[in-house]
């Protein structure tokens, strides 16, 4: 597990949040190393020795009687040309340059038979899984659709990923066809919850808890070969469902698979004088789960206290800590006690850290010399001193400051309307017109 210590004096949205990547087990898993470029389909051939890879590296079709494809830019082929083929339509990968394409279901969406099929794909783990351990399992779906396909298009659910101890091609028995599988052990996405994006990439994701020994990984569709099919018809051709058969043909892209062991963790403090206050920031993740049942990258919080969220973004998993404590509108703001204005870009300016973010009713801020003249004063809270008085720099010495402000006479509180009393939505808490000093001093220095 990595750990990240960060104190933060007084904030309202943290951000620069450090994802540390874990190790992903997939060797290759958005399908950018290759031997060929693809010149037609039907090039990720199964290799029962793991070692033939003509062109996508790392990946073989498990099942000998199926097809999976592979597309990358580097093809010139028509039918294999990314971002424009005869099978996918226009399509871009979600990362890099390549991505698998394999028909989850092919057949008779009413009347399955023995002939109907799907294709899979499997790789190796760069390490086995270790026993005990949960494992984040993912990779990411667009449907293929193209309005000249002489099949149905139809979406279906239950994608997933199978792990096993050994290779499936291993355990078919010879001169077997196999054109399905069930997983025995794996993810399997929510029955009933259709993939059919046809522009952008949905992911299918999962937890799993590790035998110990799992080395294999094989994505795609699962179910019981007795069970009917469920799908979702998205273009029927003319004369009915039935009158040819139906194909869901997916694009997959990144896949991962990381032990959850190895997350990062970031603990932060949060200083506030004010509630509500909004804590987390965007890292334009996956998902995100917050120890309050929120899902959204940012939540405001009533109270001070301690608060969690769980980051997936990637093939990482973060989770963030926010310690939120209470303070004084004093502790809110901070003055440094030295600063260099020789224009180098760092310590320049000399004023009030407004951490909170905090507003004013009234706001001075005064600087004095040594002999007690004032040499620079303003009444707008983001502007520091630059060291001058008027044009002219000020030599090195200790000056004195003072800074003298009011707050609003209400503040809100909570959020919502009607309430009238503290804890209540849309009860507001007077504070008053009440002058606070800060003063003290500064050392000039060049």
């Amino acid at each position: 597990m990595f750990k990240v210590y960060r104190y933060i004096l007084i904030t309202i949205v943290l951000a620069d949040v450090h994802h540390v990547h874990a190790q992903n087990l997939v060797v290759n898993p958005s399908f950018e190393n290759y031997n060929n470029c693809p010149t037609d389909f039907s090039q990720i051939n199964a290799s029962p020795a793991y070692d033939s890879f003509f062109t996508v590296i790392d990946w073989v079709n498990p099942l000998q009687n199926t097809t999976p494809d592979y597309f990358n830019t580097c093809s010139t082929a028509p039918n294999m040309f990314i971002p424009s083929s005869p099978v996918n339509g226009y399509q871009q990968p979600r990362s890099g340059n390549a991505f698998v394409s394999m028909s989850m279901f092919t057949g008779k969406v009413h009347n399955p038979t023995a002939d109907d099929w799907q294709e899979y794909v499997e790789t190796k783990l760069s390490s086995p899984l270790e026993v005990g351990h949960d494992y984040y399992i993912s990779y990411y779906v667009n449907l293929a659709y193209h309005a000249e396909a002489s099949y149905n298009i139809i979406s279906v659910d239950k994608l997933g990923a199978r792990l096993s101890v050994d290779m499936i091609d291993t355990l078919i028995p010879p001169g077997t066809s196999v054109f399905k599988l069930d997983s025995a052990s794996g993810i399997t996405s929510t029955p009933g919850v259709f993939f059919s994006d046809t522009v952008g990439w949905t992911r299918v994701s999962g937890i799993y808890h590790a035998i110990g020994g799992e080395q294999w990984l094989t994505i795609g569709r699962f179910n019981d070969n007795s069970a009917p099919v469920i799908y979702k018809l998205l273009r029927p051709t003319i004369g009915g469902v039935d009158s040819t058969h139906s194909t869901c043909y997916m694009n997959v892209d990144d896949v991962c698979v990381m032990d959850m062991a190895n997350f990062t963790t970031t603990d932060s403090i949060v200083h506030t004088s004010f509630f509500p206050i909004l804590i987390g920031s965007s890292d334009h993740a996956d998902e995100y789960m917050w120890s309050t049942g929120d899902t959204t990258a940012t939540i405001n919080i009533p109270a001070q206290g301690t608060y969690w969220r769980q980051v997936w973004k990637d093939c990482a998993f973060t989770i963030d800590t926010f310690h939120v404590q209470e303070s004084s509108i004093n502790s809110c703001l901070w003055m440094p006690t030295a600063f260099t204005p020789n224009n180098d870009g760092r310590n320049d300016l000399f004023g009030p850290e407004n951490y909170c973010n905090t507003s004013f009713s009234f706001f001075s801020f005064s600087i004095y010399d040594r002999w007690g003249q004032r040499i620079f004063n303003s009444n707008d809270p983001k502007e520091k001193w630059d060291g001058k008085r008027g044009s002219i720099a000020q030599d090195p010495d200790v000056y004195f400051y003072m800074l003298r402000y009011s707050l609003p006479t209400t503040q809100i509180a909570t959020t919502g309307s009607g309430g009238s009393s503290p804890g209540t939505p849309g009860f507001y808490h007077p504070v008053g017109e009440e002058i606070h000093t800060i003063s003290g001093n500064v050392t000039l220095i060049r």
